[in-house]
């Protein structure tokens, strides 16, 4: 957490395509769209299966606020797909561009 000296960088749009896979898969194993995964590997640009790596922890509720608002890196605005989820009928482009 920052307000015990952590910091946050924003790697999602770096991560390997098998990585972000096993990530999806897990979600789907759990049945829960809206997970949030820990997993420690040494680079998150090559495949898991590349390197000694481990998932230590599910959270039902993860901080989308570290994606949106991280230290280092360029935000994700993964609130955006939440809503997208939860809504499907909405198009946030759409309502943008007529606002």
């Amino acid at each position: 957490l920052r307000a015990r000296g952590g910091s946050f960088h924003e790697i999602t749009p770096l991560v390997h395509p098998e990585t972000r896979e096993l990530c999806e898969r897990v979600a789907e194993a759990v049945n829960d769209p809206l997970i949030g995964i820990d997993i420690i590997l040494s680079d998150a640009t090559k495949s898991w299966k590349e390197q000694p790596c481990g998932i230590i922890e599910l959270n039902s509720t993860p901080f989308i606020n570290i994606h949106i608002d991280p230290l280092y890196g360029e935000p994700v605005m993964v609130a955006d797909d939440i809503w997208k989820m939860i809504f499907p009928e909405l198009n946030v482009a759409k309502n943008n561009k007529t606002a």
